[in-house]
């Protein structure tokens, strides 16, 4: 299985987004990141959205992406997407859909452009839960980056470069945990074979679906950064 980037064909762009619910507040917000067919990056979104559903989330994330990659002019476009629910709704997307927000996004997806959608793995899709999740200093509802976040640097290089963060997940899942409950920890820093790791705890909220991947209250926010402050 495919846990790092997937490179797009020479020539076209790839958009990956996802959706997000903060744990504090509960509201939801959608985020994504334009690269080249090298991995480059060429832009990243964020945008907040409130009391939503996941798949709503799904929705703008897929919707700011098409917008912001036709607005570039991009002809060819490889959107990766991770909700397997969202995929079958909009792949094809259909302009006589029964839900809204599905022919808003046909709308654009039927445009004289090459759209293609592609199941990816949560793990591989890290990058855009990142951007999802991150917290923007402007209070507009829709914040766009022409450059990468500091915060974000390492993340992008690491779903280049490897390794996958299924292997981080592994070693954090295998280090020595406290005994003390989610309310009496703020964070903690891991040691792993890769380095260190900034964990932002919780009560309940697991990375990854997958049984295999589930850690106790544990959201994993960053690789050698602090955690995002929610």
């Amino acid at each position: 299985m495919q846990l790092e980037f997937s490179y797009p064909e020479s020539g076209w762009i790839c958009l990956n987004l996802d959706g997000a619910v903060h744990s504090s507040s509960s509201l939801r917000s959608a985020g994504g990141i334009l690269r080249n067919h090298k991995g480059e990056f060429i832009l990243a979104y964020h945008r907040k959205l409130g009391h939503t559903t996941v798949l709503h989330a799904e929705f703008w994330g897929v919707f700011e992406g098409l917008q912001l990659a036709w607005a570039h002019g991009y002809e060819y476009l490889a959107v990766q997407i991770d909700s397997s629910d969202a995929l079958q709704l909009l792949s094809p997307s259909s302009p006589e859909s029964p839900i809204p927000f599905v022919r808003s996004i046909a709308d654009i997806f039927n445009r004289a452009w090459f759209v293609e959608f592609f199941l990816v793995p949560r793990e591989a899709n890290f990058v855009t839960d990142y951007m999802a999740k991150f917290v923007p200093h402007q209070d507009s509802l829709l914040t766009i980056f022409e450059a990468p976040p500091a915060s974000l640097a390492e993340i992008l290089h690491r779903n280049i470069c490897g390794p996958p963060f299924s292997q981080l997940i592994h070693e954090v899942k295998n280090a020595p945990f406290t005994n003390a409950s989610p309310s009496e920890i703020q964070s903690q820093v891991f040691h792993t074979s890769g380095g260190d790791i900034s964990l932002l705890v919780t009560s309940s909220v697991a990375l990854c679906d997958d049984a295999e991947y589930r850690l106790p209250w544990l959201i994993i926010v960053g690789w050698l950064l602090p955690p995002i402050a929610y």
